[in-house]
């Protein structure tokens, strides 16, 4: 006999999560409790279906509140569960629906990470079999309402699209742009180093942040936020520092500059001679190691997802971002992590305000990945209908 139950033991919840193909980060138990005490939401049940004993299907719903929309019965990123088995689907989802009008929720919110179609790393769909559409037939079929297939960063809960590094298939490494793997390879000799950060260095990390919302127009997280962040999502995040260390270019480069080849290009040893001064300065003025980088990593089960990362604007040439994400990669790679995932991007169209997300992201080796999306069945569609006019007037006035 299957029964739902509210898991009490939420180390069993966590574990069969992460051990679940559609595992994430967000259907972990330590995602609640940081969406109640930091995000200030109502309530959080780790919701499973139980046979013999054994957890067979699992969802975290997260009870939020959203002006005028109301109570709204979110579980982000949809359950861990066998979507092939429409019976077993039916039963967690009327469970879940009763969870949510006890709660006197105006809908309950479903996004599944369930891969859609394959795509070429530009977005076109790449026509071979591949289709989970299905999926959301069936849902259509339970009475949700689907968003549609439009593009993601559009005012979503989540967002659709993202690319992702397969690190356990073949060489990753070939798959990496040349010329950015080059480069970074170069500056990891040249005293760039990647290593886990400290308490006080998410000062450093949050200003970094704050220096790309001037030009991004996004609203910066304070470190405060972050050392939270940290705090509550363990034991899966890893705050991760990258420093360049002057001694040790200035120790490379002095090798380098004695090098009999490289004096007989003038332009190159002139530019080592110039770096090598620049290093004493640096070292003379106290600032023998320098800070570049700061990135949040979300590591779960066989998956690892780039949360936050902001780099210093004075210090693109060291490459910090490409230097964290290929250091993180091998460490993952050795800990058995099969996909390494950069977390969204806004377009794929040169000229467009972050389309440097995607070309950068897509440098690394990556793929194309895009989910089915969101799933609301709706109990109170007044609400709903207010607040979809009130955004349209919103977006009116600016």
């Amino acid at each position: 006999m299957i029964e739902f139950v509210i898991v009490q033991n939420e180390q069993q919840f966590d574990e069969f999560v992460a051990s679940h193909s559609f595992g994430h980060f967000m259907k972990t138990t330590a995602w609640g409790k940081f969406r109640v005490e930091t995000e200030h939401d109502e309530a959080y049940y780790p919701c499973a279906l139980v046979e013999d004993g054994n957890i067979i299907a699992t969802a975290l719903a997260v009870l939020t509140h959203r002006k005028v929309l109301g109570k709204v019965l979110y579980v982000p990123w949809g359950p861990c569960i066998d979507y092939d088995n429409q019976s077993l689907v039916q039963q967690l989802v009327n469970h879940l629906d009763q969870l949510a009008k006890t709660s006197k929720a105006t809908l309950l919110k479903i996004d599944l990470n369930v891969e859609r179609v394959h795509h070429e790393i530009t977005g076109e769909v790449i026509d071979d079999g591949f289709n989970n559409e299905h999926v959301t037939a069936m849902f259509e079929s339970m009475g949700f309402k689907h968003k549609g297939y439009g593009y993601a960063y559009n005012g979503s809960w989540v967002n659709r699209y993202t690319l992702i590094t397969s690190l356990q298939e073949d060489d990753y490494t070939l798959r990496i742009k040349k010329k950015v793997y080059k480069k970074a390879l170069r500056n990891l000799k040249l005293g760039v180093v990647v290593r886990p950060g400290t308490e006080d260095e998410f000062e450093t990390f949050a200003q970094f942040g704050r220096d790309l919302s001037s030009t991004h127009h996004f609203v910066p997280k304070t470190a405060e936020y972050f050392r939270n962040y940290v705090r509550a999502l363990q034991p899966y995040a890893k705050f991760i520092v990258t420093e360049l260390d002057y001694r040790k270019r200035l120790e490379v480069l002095m090798q380098e500059s004695q090098s009999k080849s490289l004096k007989k290009d003038k332009e190159a040893y002139e530019a080592v001679l110039k770096n090598m001064e620049h290093c004493h300065m640096m070292i003379e003025s106290g600032k023998e190691k320098v800070m570049i980088c700061g990135a949040i990593y979300l590591h779960i089960g066989k998956k690892v997802f780039n949360m936050y990362l902001y780099n210093s604007k004075d210090h693109t040439e060291a490459t910090p971002s490409a230097c964290s994400h290929i250091v993180m990669m091998d460490e993952m790679k050795k800990a058995g992590v099969e996909d390494f995932d950069f977390v969204g991007f806004a377009t794929t169209k040169p000229g467009d305000a972050y389309f440097g997300l995607w070309d950068f992201k897509s440098s690394m080796g990556s793929r194309y990945v895009e989910y089915l999306g969101e799933f609301d069945r709706v109990y109170q569609p007044w609400r709903v209908e207010l607040t979809a006019f009130l955004k349209k007037i919103k977006k009116m006035i600016k």
